[in-house]
């Protein structure tokens, strides 16, 4: 009766630490997509900066990628790529 009084604490002890382990997953993973979402937005803002200062140049200007594709341009390179 010890023996099985024991395994049941044993089993009690294993449970608790495998709960607290879960808690600390889920708070490391929380952690992990505020700091995903943070990125991100700060990614979107950078971009949106980037593309406000390109449209703002009066002369033409394109943004290529290093394949030559065009990733931007402003207004001004569109009026004058249509001539």
């Amino acid at each position: 009766m010890q023996d099985e009084e024991k395994s049941k604490e044993q089993l009690l002890n294993e449970l608790a630490e495998l709960r607290g382990r879960v808690a600390e997953i889920e708070t490391a993973e929380t952690r992990n997509v505020k700091a995903r979402k943070l990125t991100e937005d700060a990614v979107e803002e950078a971009r949106k900066y980037a593309g406000n200062i390109v449209e703002t140049i009066r002369e033409p200007l394109v943004v290529l990628d290093t394949g030559l594709k065009i990733i931007s341009a402003n207004s001004s390179f569109y009026r004058i790529a249509e001539l």
